[in-house]
């Protein structure tokens, strides 16, 4: 006899992980997000310039590459050759995240690029793709 039925209970009783009830873990603050495809779009008035890249490294770190370190970076040419605005972190959003492999992530990247069209990508070399061994 189970204790249930020694104490005349009837009913359904479920029992749940704290955590299908409770968020437990905080979220992560978008500069702080990696692994991750993102995309950059203008905001200057009368561009839809846009650019979608990939990056191991936090969000916040790429976004500065692209203003300050990176000479070679297309959106840093864009703002150097159209004299726009400093990019703002409201230019910048997260299209896919979870890939720490290398590979996984350039191909996510390859098909968003595929995909959107983005203005300001331009294809100067192409990762092989190997899809049967």
């Amino acid at each position: 006899m189970s204790i249930l039925q020694h104490y005349d209970v009837h009913g359904l009783i479920t029992f749940s992980k704290l955590s299908s009830i409770f968020n437990l873990k905080e979220k992560v603050d978008f500069k702080h997000k990696h692994d991750l495809v993102y995309k950059y779009e203008c905001k200057d008035i009368n561009c839809d310039a846009t650019y979608i890249g990939e990056t191991s490294r936090r969000i916040s770190e790429r976004m500065r590459d692209h203003v300050y370190r990176d000479k070679n970076s297309h959106v840093y040419k864009h703002i150097q050759q159209t004299g726009h605005s400093e990019p703002q972190e409201n230019e910048f959003s997260i299209l896919e995240t979870g890939f720490k492999n290398f590979k996984r992530r350039k191909l996510a990247e390859a098909i968003q690029i595929r995909n959107q069209r983005p203005s300001l990508n331009t294809q100067e070399q192409s990762y092989p793709l190997k899809l049967f061994r």
